[in-house]
C-alpha cells in the first residue's frame, strides 16, 4: 500500500542526484500506484514531474504539468513556474494570461485579514502596560503573513521578469497593462511596479521621465515615497546635484532611519 510513496521518495532522490529522466520516471509510476482520493499529493508529483523538466529545459511538457495543476489546485508558486516556462519560450499573451490567474490566488485564512489589522492597530494604540494581549505570538496570524510575504515576491518578481517583454515595439505598454492589472487587489504591489518602471527609463537612460515618474510619488503612501527618495537621491547624486540629492536622501531618512541606501 505504501509503494507510491516509496516511489516518489525514489524520484527525489533521483531529482536530488540530476537524474531527471529517472525521476520523472519514478514520478509517473508514483501517479499511476497512488488513487484519485489523494488528490493533494497527486498535485505534489506533478509539480515535481513539471520541476525536473524545467531542470531538463523541456518547458512545454513543464507546462501541462503546471497547468494540470492550476486546473484542479492552484498555487502561487506553481502559477509562478508556469510564468517562467512561458517567458522562457517568449510567449507573451500566455504570460498575461496565467498572470492574472496569479493575482487571483486567494491564500487561505486572509479573507477577513483586513478587520484583523484594524484590531491589530487599535491594540498598538493602546497602553503598552495594559495592551499585554500584544506580546503573545499568534502562531497563525504569522503563518498566513509568512505566505502573503512570499506570494508577493512572487507576484512582484514576475512582473518585473514579465513586464519589459510583453509588448516587443513598446516595452512601456507592457509595464502599463502589469501595473493596471495590479491596481485591482494589490494596490501596493502596483506603486512599486511603477517605480520598478522608473528605474527602466534610466535603464534605458531616459533620465528626464525617471525623474518625472519618481517626483510623483511625493504624495502618496510614505513607505513608497521613500523608495521613489532614495532613487531621486540617488539620480541627483549623478547630476552632482548634491543639494537635491541631500533633500531627498533626508525624505527617505525620515520614514526609515535604517535605510542603507539613503544614509
Amino acid at each position: 500500500p505504501q509503494s507510491g510513496r516509496l516511489r516518489v521518495n525514489m524520484g527525489n532522490i533521483y531529482y536530488e542526484q540530476g537524474k531527471y529522466p529517472q525521476a520523472i520516471k519514478m514520478f509517473r509510476m508514483a501517479l499511476d500506484q497512488i488513487p484519485n482520493t489523494g488528490k493533494e499529493i497527486r498535485f505534489r508529483i506533478f509539480r515535481n514531474i513539471g520541476n525536473a523538466f524545467v531542470r531538463l529545459g523541456q518547458f512545454q511538457d513543464a507546462i501541462q504539468s503546471f497547468e494540470t495543476i492550476m486546473g484542479g489546485h492552484p498555487d502561487v508558486l506553481t502559477g509562478f513556474n508556469l510564468i517562467l516556462c512561458y517567458y522562457a519560450l517568449g510567449d507573451a499573451e500566455k504570460m498575461r494570461q496565467n498572470f492574472s490567474k496569479l493575482l487571483s490566488i486567494q491564500i487561505h485564512g486572509l479573507e477577513n485579514a483586513d478587520e484583523d489589522e484594524d484590531a491589530e492597530e487599535a491594540h498598538k494604540k493602546a497602553d503598552d502596560d495594559e495592551a499585554l494581549g500584544a506580546a503573545r505570538v499568534d502562531g497563525l496570524r504569522q503563518e498566513l503573513r509568512r505566505r502573503q510575504r512570499e506570494a508577493n515576491h512572487y507576484i512582484t518578481t514576475a512582473a518585473r521578469l514579465i513586464a519589459p517583454t510583453l509588448d516587443r515595439k513598446d516595452w512601456g505598454a507592457g509595464f502599463k497593462w502589469v501595473v493596471d492589472a495590479l491596481k485591482q487587489d494589490h494596490e501596493a504591489l502596483a506603486a512599486e511596479m511603477e517605480i520598478e518602471k522608473a528605474l527602466e527609463h534610466l535603464r534605458q537612460k531616459e533620465f528626464d521621465q525617471a525623474i518625472t515618474a519618481l517626483k510623483a510619488f511625493e504624495r502618496k503612501d510614505p513607505r513608497v515615497r521613500a523608495m521613489a527618495a532614495t532613487n531621486l537621491s540617488f539620480i541627483y547624486f549623478l547630476e552632482d546635484d548634491l543639494a537635491a540629492a541631500e533633500k531627498y536622501a533626508d525624505i527617505a531618512y525620515q520614514h526609515d532611519r535604517y535605510n542603507a541606501k539613503a544614509l
